[in-house]
């Protein structure tokens, strides 16, 4: 039996694109391809609090349970905050 659970992991890719921001990614356990997007954040530990979010809402969706997150704001907080 294979793993469904989704693991989102925090990585730098938005440098090589042109963006300062840390990306976050997973690979779809169905469709096994990379699904990703920005955090919004240049700091880590922002970057790795917002991974955490997603993963959780992905999570729940993918076991039926749907929910608002509200990524990014949950974790970030206002813009003033960035």
């Amino acid at each position: 039996m294979t793993d469904d659970r989704i693991k989102v992991k925090v990585a730098s890719h938005g440098a090589k694109r042109g963006s300062p921001n840390l990306m976050m990614y997973y690979v779809d356990p169905i469709t096994e391809k990379r699904v990703s997007r920005s955090t919004g954040t240049t700091n880590r530990t922002q970057a790795n609090r917002a991974a955490a979010v997603w993963e959780d809402d992905r999570q729940s969706h993918q076991e039926g349970r749907k929910r608002d997150s509200g990524y990014p704001r949950a974790v970030l907080g206002p813009r003033e905050n960035r």
